[in-house]
């Protein structure tokens, strides 16, 4: 994990964020191993969750700008106060997800299931 060019953030790979995914797949499906995605005051800007199964992570105070997470899964996740601004959200699920807070200017939201989210 390096820093980013903010210094108040960690810096993540694409590699470091393909093994955070895999391993909360292992804890949504209860296996050995697995572990609940958390991460706080993260620069995964730039980066690609498009598709991932991220159900009941915790990104908080993140970094999430110019991201593709178009098709992700984000229901019951916490996203407190990221900035996903520029980021593709198309058909994105954030039912009951946590964005208190979060920055989503000029993001693409077409398609995207915000039912029950938190947008306060």
């Amino acid at each position: 994990m390096g820093q980013s060019q903010n210094e108040d953030f960690d810096n993540f790979s694409q590699e470091q964020l393909d093994a955070l995914v895999n391993l909360h797949l292992r804890f949504l499906e209860g296996r050995l191993g697995g572990r609940r995605a958390a991460l706080k005051n993260t620069d995964l800007s730039g980066l690609s969750l498009s598709q991932k199964d991220l159900r009941q992570a915790s990104f908080i105070g993140c970094l999430m700008m110019g991201m593709n997470l178009s098709g992700a899964n984000f229901q019951e996740a916490s996203l407190y106060a990221c900035d996903l601004s520029n980021s593709n959200l198309k058909h994105t699920i954030f039912v009951r997800a946590d964005l208190r807070g979060a920055r989503i200017e000029n993001a693409l939201l077409e398609g995207a299931d915000l039912e029950k989210a938190d947008l306060r």
